[in-house]
């Protein structure tokens, strides 16, 4: 049995929202709500349409549901120039892991549930270098009114005079919150960032030269990382941010002290 609704269902991923405005509260918590009541009608028929049909049928119209949403991506993507298409589908991605999937879950029937989680395993599969996790929205949104210790980072901005809520700190804790944390593997990394940062900050406190060391932290890693984001190159912001924490934790924390 198929869903008759399928593409209207797969029309989810025709957005335009700029994956760099995603990451504020307000923005979030407007472009979700409306999202999920512009479907809602659309996911009651897909759970009465599951109510009919036994486990292995309800499965079945989840992956045909589902590769419906990827056909939808592959159209968009292509609609983009090679030069394009890497933004498109980091934006798109972002949009999935943040809206789509979470918006599914929302609606909290037992076929969602089924179709949420096909959702992430086809797009895993789909796009490999782009893995997400099932999101779920009371988390996302409640990320945005927390903001867990960044070590490195404040410690380079508050030795810059900067204070807790400037740009760079906002942006680069909700980059984490509300994506690294949605990738697969994200949350493991975040804890070893954790395990290794208070250690790396209490050994750069001790050389004389601290405060220049901070300023080339800031110039070599932080201000590129506010720019990839910016720049909806988020998996290059991963991959930099990774790389500053290695190299300190390297030097500060392997007996070389001399600097970066």
């Amino acid at each position: 049995m198929e869903f008759d609704r399928t593409e209207e269902f797969a029309s989810m991923m025709e957005h335009e929202v700029d994956g760099v405005k995603m990451f504020g509260k307000k923005v979030y918590d407007d472009a979700f709500n409306e999202l999920f009541n512009r479907y809602t009608d659309v996911m009651q028929a897909y759970v009465n349409g599951c109510a009919e049909l036994d486990d292995e049928s309800c499965r079945a119209m989840a992956h045909q549901v589902g590769a419906a949403f990827i056909s939808r991506e592959e159209e968009r993507l292509a609609r983009e120039t090679r030069m394009s298409r890497r933004r498109r589908l980091d934006d798109d991605n972002l949009y999935m892991a943040l809206f789509v999937i979470p918006a599914i879950g929302y609606f909290k029937a037992g076929p969602t549930d089924i179709l949420a989680k096909t959702l992430v395993e086809l797009w895993r599969a789909q796009y490999p270098e782009h893995p997400i996790n099932q999101g779920d929205y009371e988390k996302i949104s409640n990320g945005f009114k927390k903001h867990r210790f960044c070590y490195i980072t404040t410690a380079v901005c508050e030795s810059l005079g900067k204070d807790d809520s400037c740009e760079e700190l906002m942006c680069l804790r909700e980059f984490r919150d509300h994506w690294l944390l949605l990738t697969d593997g994200g949350q493991e990394l975040v804890d070893q960032y954790y395990e290794t940062a208070p250690g790396v900050i209490r050994a750069m406190q001790q050389r004389p030269d601290y405060r220049e060391l901070c300023r080339d932290i800031y110039e070599r890693y932080i201000c590129p990382c506010i720019h990839m984001i910016h720049e909806g190159r988020y998996e290059a912001c991963k991959a930099h941010y990774i790389d500053m924490v290695e190299t300190l934790k390297a030097q500060y924390m392997s007996g070389d002290s001399s600097g970066i």
